[in-house]
């Protein structure tokens, strides 16, 4: 309440602003007058809500006499008084433990609590009157800093972020800690937010949400084996049956680490606790991403399938999954016929994000097909969204490279400058995708030297499965095939669904294959060519792709490579 003087009586009016943010019903107000001689001592029960008298009672006695008795003869009415009075209130919820001047501006910030929780969107509207009520409220600009960063915004995330650190002074330890750890959560300063959650444990080590937030937090900062460790200390802390949410983001992590079976039973036992969770766009799409990996193709296409008779959106985001994994089995043109639907669904449900992706990986499809120009068309579209709101740092970053590869080298520029005044986070994931998109376009322009360099810190800083093709095409780019050979054969070594689902990378044997052929290595080409026709041997699969022709081709001349 920033109180000046904690220690000073409450008076009515502040006593019943306490009652109300604990959700305290009732209101004991007692009295002790002497006057004229006499001893009076009384106390009336109030609702709290609206002040109103439930119940008043009062003894006298002689001022000389001893209180005793009067204090007996009214304990022993309060606890039958309390009790009537409870029996006509209704009860009432505690607002939030959260610090700020205003009763009204709490009220707000608990109903933007409530409605952020259900996924409606008129939370930021009651945070944002929280803090009309109260410009020092830190724990609702900290959550309108989260909702931004949540929604990609990370200009207006680092402007909420930094209203809340500036209004700390005054708050109780674990809340500074908490408005602390989610500033830095909205800018992705992770270190900063993982120091913050391991104070927070400090304070009560036996409590499971800490650990359960140091993993995730874990997670964001790629130490995937560190967010398994803090996960398995909730899992250790927490009563009874596991949390679903617990088991899903231990399966996310320890699927990173290369544990899939157990990643995959982990998912299961959430869906056996809650079925709908199938259904969850991000929790069916990486569980299907498993199942890939341990060679369950056709239980992943029912997973995905379970989607397509939820909501005109989550069709679509069914749609694309499917796409992947029809393009993942060779089958590139019914990848491209569901990215069609996928385009037109999520489109007509007004979900800019949805279609975005969907254009994206139809973009890269089209691409491999030898479709530059319907590449280049759904690349405008994902252009103009990006004019009008904020998308993934990640979305944009592979736009910008499909330009580049497009030779569409002006356009690609532009998209990065609009990522780079966009992306205000720290973390070492955005700043690899900057690199990454600017290592692209200065490839794009020839200026190869420097656009390795660029590529080469994205990978160190974050070694994705993208970063890993982008250092393999600047590796050739610089004339280098040994080393752009040894990256494809890392990336073939790791084909499968892309855990996001942003990214269509297939073709790493057979680009593997050039690259060795290019160093001069014709023995270590014809095996990675037979490897990739191989993958996709089984009918029916696209046979006209220029990648797969090619690589006939070379497997075609005798006793070579290409």
């Amino acid at each position: 309440m920033r109180r000046r003087d904690t220690l000073a009586a409450l008076d009515q009016l502040t006593a019943h602003q306490v009652a109300a943010r604990a959700g305290v019903r009732l209101l004991l107000v007692p009295s002790l007058i002497r006057t004229d001689g006499r001893l009076t001592m009384a106390y009336r029960i109030e609702n709290s809500a609206t002040g109103e008298t439930m119940r008043a009672r009062e003894r006298g006695s002689e001022a000389a006499a001893h209180p005793g008795p009067l204090v007996g003869g009214l304990v022993e009415t309060v606890e039958r008084d309390v009790s009537a009075a409870a029996g006509v209130v209704p009860r009432l919820e505690p607002l939030p433990p959260v610090t700020t001047a205003s009763l009204d501006a709490l009220r707000a910030y608990a109903s933007g609590v409530r409605l952020s929780n259900s996924g409606d969107d008129a939370a930021r509207v009651m945070l944002r009157r929280a803090i009309a009520l109260d410009s020092t409220f830190p724990a609702a600009e900290a959550m309108l800093a989260y909702l931004a960063w949540f929604d990609y915004d990370q200009r207006a995330a680092e402007r909420h972020a930094t209203a809340a650190l500036r209004a700390l002074d005054g708050l109780q330890p674990a809340e500074r800690l908490k408005t602390m750890l989610d500033a830095a959560n909205a800018r992705e300063d992770w270190p900063t937010a993982i120091d913050c959650a391991w104070a927070l444990i400090e304070l009560d080590p036996t409590e499971a949400n800490p650990w359960h937030i140091l993993g995730q937090l874990l997670y964001f900062n790629r130490r995937f084996s560190a967010a398994v460790d803090a996960y398995d200390s909730a899992r250790t802390r927490t009563p009874g049956s596991l949390p679903v949410t617990l088991l899903v983001n231990r399966a996310t992590v320890v699927a990173r680490v290369g544990r899939i079976q157990e990643a995959v039973e982990n998912y299961e036992a959430a869906f056996a606790a809650d079925p709908a969770l199938l259904r969850h766009p991000y929790v069916n799409h990486e569980y299907g991403a498993a199942l890939v990996r341990l060679g369950r193709v056709a239980d992943a296409r029912v997973a995905y399938g379970a989607r397509l008779a939820g909501s005109p959106a989550d069709r679509a985001g069914a749609l694309r999954s499917l796409a992947l994994l029809e393009a993942h089995g060779g089958r590139f043109t019914r990848a491209n016929e569901l990215l069609g639907d996928a385009v037109t669904g999520s489109t007509a449900a007004s979900d800019t994000l949805g279609a975005t992706i969907a254009h994206l990986l139809r973009a890269e499809v089209s691409m491999t097909r030898g479709d530059s120009a319907r590449a280049l068309a759904d690349l405008a579209t994902i252009e103009r969204y990006a004019e009008a709101k904020p998308l993934p740092y990640e979305v944009v970053t592979h736009a910008v490279k499909l330009l580049a590869r497009a030779e569409a080298t002006p356009r690609a520029a532009t998209l990065l400058d609009r990522l780079e005044s966009q992306t205000t986070a720290i973390s070492g994931t955005a700043r690899a995708r900057l690199l990454l998109a600017r290592g692209e376009v200065l490839l794009a322009r020839g200026r190869v030297r420097e656009g390795r360099a660029a590529v080469e810190q994205a990978l160190a800083l974050d070694p994705t499965t993208e970063a890993k093709e982008s250092a393999a095409f600047a590796a050739s780019a610089a004339n280098d095939p040994g080393q752009a050979a040894s990256r494809y054969d890392s990336l073939a070594a790791g084909r499968g669904i892309d855990w996001d689902g942003h990214v269509v990378i297939e073709l790493g044997k057979y680009l593997a294959g050039r690259a060795w052929d290019r160093a001069g290595y014709p023995d270590r080409a014809r095996p990675r060519y037979q490897a990739f026709v191989a993958d996709w041997s089984a009918a029916p699969s696209d046979s006209n792709l220029p990648a797969v022709m090619d690589a006939r081709r070379r497997l075609a001349k005798p006793g070579r490579g290409g």
